[in-house]
């Protein structure tokens, strides 16, 4: 499969990243949300559609809060109505995004949590153990 934006294999990792306003945006799946409408430091996602419905996972930060949604749907609406306010702190965010992984599609979740890792620690290893993660 051929990324939308750059026309690399989805086997070379994620996109690079793209802007939407002030937004960064990165893309780290097959297919395209409609991200204009958000306001966000950051926003990372994992989407792809079915026939009828489409699946993903998305997690993004707005002045220091973070958030993420399951981007799962049926045909009556899309993915961006799974996006909600950030609440979160970081340390709820990486639980979540490692925690969750067991009972969510680890190809959808991996990418996305890797993103965030890349985005928000310098050092991941020393990070999780003084996060208890």
């Amino acid at each position: 499969m051929r990324c939308p934006k750059c026309d690399h294999e989805w086997n070379d990792g994620p996109c690079e990243e793209y802007r939407s306003g002030e937004m960064r945006v990165f893309q780290v799946g097959p297919e395209e949300i409609d991200y204009d409408r958000f306001d966000f430091d950051w926003l990372v996602y994992w989407y792809q559609t079915g026939s009828y419905d489409g699946d993903g996972v998305a997690a993004y930060k707005r002045d220091g809060k973070f958030g993420w949604a399951n981007l799962g749907h049926c045909s009556c609406y899309g993915p961006e109505e799974q996006i909600g306010e950030p609440k979160m702190d970081i340390v709820s965010l990486m639980q979540d995004l490692t925690t969750t992984e067991a009972d969510y599609d680890h190809d959808r979740m991996e990418p996305v949590r890797a993103k965030v890792i890349e985005l928000e620690f310098v050092d991941w290893e020393n990070a999780k153990r003084e996060l208890g993660l």
